[in-house]
């Protein structure tokens, strides 16, 4: 199957990983629990089924549309330039798993004890002020450096250096929206994280079509970035509008 091939497999270790992590588990939790005395409340049940649609949401379709994308580029352009978005993704990826995973472990548990409009948005403008920032400076360093990070990781794709700009501009927004968007985990806004991340991926997939033809390989990055400054204001919309129905049902 050649280079298609080796994407299908990129994208179904993951799969197969957890499967096979989650086979060890229940096995060595056996152990230690009786599965059989165990009871699941609705409430509990609902919440960890909410948990894992969510997730299956934001991998597989993800997966999805990347190997799409990448099959797109070889076919347009060239397979050296899929490869060089592909390293590009990489980096992102990187030190994106970082940064979400910081923004959560402070966000999440704020989100969940917070209940009206004003404590909400008197925690986000703080959130923004506080540690957005630090990650907006560490941004502009890598953008600074990286001609030297291209250097270190990927010496042969130096025509990676354009696809910075937009690939963190992209990253920066998308950090900013995915503070607003923990507030769907927060409060298990299923359809809003559902739609929100459906309509990202489409966003994504329709600009780097229409982009690339004008722009070649940069024109995914500049779809990157444009499908998360139109998510982010959609997020912040859904956000507004549950606070406002919230409030009505109070009344």
């Amino acid at each position: 199957y050649n280079i298609d091939g080796a994407l299908v497999a990129i994208a179904i270790t993951p799969f197969i990983q957890l499967v096979v992590l989650l086979f060890i588990f229940i096995k060595v939790l056996r152990e230690y629990l009786n599965f059989k005395e165990l009871r699941f409340k609705i409430p509990m049940a609902k919440g960890l089924l909410a948990f894992s649609v969510m997730s299956f949401f934001s991998t597989v379709l993800l997966n999805y549309v990347e190997i799409d994308i990448r099959t797109m580029i070889t076919t347009q352009i060239t397979e050296d330039d899929a490869g060089i978005w592909t390293a590009m993704t990489f980096i992102s990826k990187n030190y994106m798993v970082f940064s979400t995973a910081i923004f959560s472990l402070y966000v999440l548990p704020k989100f969940a004890s917070i209940h009206d409009k004003r404590g909400f948005m008197k925690e986000l403008g703080s959130i923004y002020k506080t540690l957005l920032p630090i990650f907006g400076i560490g941004m502009i360093l890598v953008y600074l450096l990286r001609d030297y990070v291209i250097l270190i990781i990927y010496p042969d794709f130096t025509a990676m250096s354009p696809l910075f700009k937009w690939q963190l501009l992209g990253d920066f927004v998308r950090l900013a929206s995915l503070v607003l968007a923990n507030q769907f985990l927060a409060k298990s806004m299923v359809r809003s994280f559902i739609f929100t991340e459906v309509l990202s991926l489409g966003l994504f997939y329709g600009f780097a079509y229409y982009f690339v033809d004008s722009y070649g390989i940069e024109g995914v990055t500049i779809a990157h970035f444009v499908r998360y400054v139109i998510y982010a204001v959609v997020v912040f919309i859904l956000v507004m509008y549950n606070f406002h129905r919230l409030r009505k049902k109070e009344i």
